[in-house]
């Protein structure tokens, strides 16, 4: 069987759907891949855009896209005209109509080196409604050899109209073991790092939460000190949900908590993790923690709680969580988890 997509890690069923549709010439012209920031979807782009236009599309014996060709080098080296890259510039929150627009008219254009025109948009979910409605057109009537590939961490800001003209792939978290068997066959620093501090190499897989580019970058270094951060916030509001804790320890935990939406919600999943793995252990339930670097250090804590009082903490972040996603007040919030978490 013919191996696609070799640089992709996990999400084997959509490498081979894809794959497939590539080889006999029937991929869709529109695709929204959605998952995010590390899981993959830039590694899919990039894929699909060297697999359609590889100069080994019909060799069985080879993978598609086969690397090794003049193409997938140059396409890999973000050298090759006939691939547009779209997102967000100077620093701006959203994509605008205007950049859409000019993106737009460009795929009228004749390609100059391939039978395909690739064109990736970053963070669609960021596009405003006139920007994303500027695309329409041509996704139902799209130029003949163009492909467009809207890359997005979920779908619930892109118009319907979009969606129903796009072919959705979402990218698929892996397990903690299969990041952690890739890190140690591929990187020197992973190996280095595990040798040295298993702990805290353990404590990169497991934060990286089935993203294979959150594990990279923190294993290199990148993010090691935002990791060491998140950690120690998710442990402080653990403290804080201690029986007995005092008010200055709840107000000093809360307060340590991101003030930006989607820092705030990512905080409060490592939570939820850290809550899961307590009341894994606390049932002697089977599985491996998954914010906890050992079960052995989840089980300390949580001989500290009760089952009802992890319960009922799972319950209190989960609420702050939907608060969250409800654009709710976050100065609002934060205060009502305070004064919840004192009086639990």
């Amino acid at each position: 069987m013919r191996t696609y997509f070799p640089t992709l890690v996990g999400n084997d069923d959509t490498a081979r759907r894809l794959g497939d549709a590539i080889r006999t010439g029937t991929l869709p012209h529109a695709h929204l891949i959605a998952g995010p920031a590390g899981s993959g979807r830039h590694t899919l782009a990039r894929g699909i855009t060297a697999a359609l236009n590889c100069e080994n599309l019909a060799r069985d014996d080879l993978p598609l896209p086969c690397g090794i060709c003049n193409t997938c080098r140059r396409i890999r080296e973000g050298n090759f005209t006939d691939v547009k890259l779209l997102g967000r510039t100077d620093g701006r929150a959203t994509i605008g109509v205007d950049d859409v627009r000019a993106f737009r008219e460009d795929m009228f254009l004749s390609a100059t080196e391939s039978a395909h025109k690739v064109y990736i948009i970053e963070d669609f979910d960021t596009a405003t409604p006139q920007a994303q409605n500027a695309l329409l057109k041509v996704l139902e009537e799209p130029p003949p050899g163009v492909v467009i590939l809207l890359l997005a961490d979920g779908c619930e800001k892109i118009l319907t109209t979009i969606q129903s003209r796009a072919q959705l792939t979402r990218m698929h978290r892996l397990e903690p073991s299969a990041i952690e068997e890739y890190l140690l066959r591929t990187s020197p620093d992973a190996k280095a790092l595990k040798e040295r501090d298993p702990e805290g190499f353990r404590a990169a897989v497991l934060h990286a939460d089935g993203k294979l580019g959150a594990a990279l970058a923190d294993i290199s270094g990148k993010e090691n000190e935002a990791t060491k951060k998140s950690r120690a916030v998710t442990e402080g509001l653990i403290r804080a949900a201690l029986p007995g804790a005092s008010y200055l320890t709840v107000r000093t935990a809360v307060l340590a908590l991101p003030s930006k939406r989607t820092e705030l919600s990512d905080a409060l999943d490592e939570v939820l993790l850290a809550l899961r793995d307590l009341l894994l252990v606390k049932c002697h339930a089977e599985g491996a923690p998954l914010f906890y670097t050992s079960r052995s250090t989840a089980e300390e804590v949580a001989a500290l709680l009760t089952k009802k009082r992890i319960l009922r903490l799972f319950d209190l972040f989960s609420e702050t969580a939907g608060y969250n996603r409800q654009n709710g007040n976050i100065n609002a919030i934060l205060a009502d988890l305070a004064a919840k978490l004192k009086t639990l």
